[in-house]
């Protein structure tokens, strides 16, 4: 078959990562022509991995400016076109998807359009018009997860075009399992340092590092002596993030040196730094607001054998309990009690770690792939 994945860019954020991971764990009987957004001030930093993967020559960048859309559709309609035919295309980008199939439509593309819905709709949003569009019929969104399945159908989407839900996956091969080291008993004062980390977009979206650094900032006595915080990632709430953190009385590195008492910030992470940040760590803070679909970071967590810590949003729920591993949190005091917890009763961290690796299986990427290519055989319901 030959496949067509449409990317918001080439940017090594989650969407990007699950779309590498997907093709290169695809069957090698089916082709792949990968296509991506290009933005004045992104960085293309998967775009040559795509290129070894499926050939250069599959893999293109379309200009896009986002003050004129229709620009980007017949930039998208030329590029598809030049393509030939696709017997399917998978759109990564949700919120921007009408202008993707406005564009393959009128290149001559009328065969299946699936669309990844990674983000649960925000109730209101202007993206709930969309569905209204004629360019939107047909297309099958694949809802990361309950939480995501149910925005879809608040919003209006026509359930009948809504795919089974598929979580997402990684390739497990990336990510070795963390070890904790044995156990001893140390004085107080003695004890190792415990490291806290997350990673994510800094935007004002899906993600609270916000409440995570306010809760970070209430620790006190040996949980304040013994824990750091990494907070790697990049964005345009970054510099907030820092202030906020010195404003609390907390210090602040920007080497991301895991520091008692500090909050560090590395910055963004080539994605094939991901797996040794992740063994850098003790725990895994997942703080996500409600609009989270199903956080890439999070399945990256529990595959590299983390204990996890997550808010208690829709998304995070769905996901601990159907596995029974990690404590789900609710706002900032919740929060500190774990923090404080973990920070100070290693045996605990070793359990949480122990139950982590034990369903690492459920989120390989070979099992995502397996759905994926179903979907291309499976009519809906």
């Amino acid at each position: 078959m030959r496949l067509l994945h449409l990317l918001p860019t080439f940017d090594a954020g989650g969407l990007g990562s699950l779309a590498y991971d997907l093709v290169r764990a695809w069957p090698q009987t089916d082709t792949h022509t990968i296509l991506a957004a290009r933005f004045p001030q992104t960085a293309p930093t998967l775009k040559r991995q795509f290129e070894k993967l499926v050939g250069a020559e599959r893999v293109r960048e379309v200009p896009r400016d986002m003050l004129r859309p229709m620009g980007f559709v017949d930039a998208l309609r030329d590029t598809a076109r030049a393509y030939g035919a696709f017997d399917a295309a998978f759109i990564y980008n949700w919120f921007d998807h009408v202008w993707y199939t406005m564009g393959l439509r009128r290149s001559g593309h009328h065969r299946l359009i699936f669309c990844h819905v990674g983000t649960v709709v925000p109730p209101g949003d202007m993206t709930h018009r969309m569905f209204g569009s004629p360019y939107t019929v047909g297309v099958r969104f694949v809802p990361a997860s309950r939480a995501v399945e149910a925005g879809l159908v608040a919003a209006g989407a026509n359930p009948a075009s809504i795919c089974p839900v598929i979580w997402n996956g990684v390739d497990e091969r990336m990510f070795e399992v963390n070890i904790p080291p044995p156990l001893e008993a140390h004085p107080p004062e003695e004890a190792p340092p415990v490291v806290f980390g997350f990673t994510g977009r800094m935007a004002p979206d899906a993600k609270d590092f916000d409440g995570l650094i306010r809760a970070f900032a209430k620790l006190t006595g040996r949980a304040r002596a013994r824990a750091c915080l990494v907070l790697a990632g990049d964005g345009p709430k970054r510099r907030d993030f820092e202030a906020l953190a010195l404003s609390l009385g907390l210090s602040v590195r920007g080497d991301g040196v895991p520091t008692p008492g500090a909050v560090s910030f590395p910055g963004l992470l080539p994605r094939e730094y991901v797996p040794e940040f992740l063994r850098s760590l003790d725990v895994f803070v997942m703080a996500a607001l409600p609009i989270e679909g199903m956080s890439m970071a999070l399945v990256e967590a529990i595959v590299a054998g983390l204990p996890i810590i997550a808010t208690d949003v829709p998304s995070n729920r769905e996901i601990l309990e159907a596995v029974s591993i990690g404590r789900l949190v609710k706002g900032v005091d919740g929060l500190v009690q774990a923090l404080e917890w973990l920070a100070t009763d290693d045996e605990a961290r070793v359990k949480l770690a122990a139950k982590s690796v034990s369903v690492r299986g459920r989120f390989t990427i070979s099992r995502v792939a397996e759905s994926y290519r179903a979907l291309l055989t499976t009519p809906l319901a």
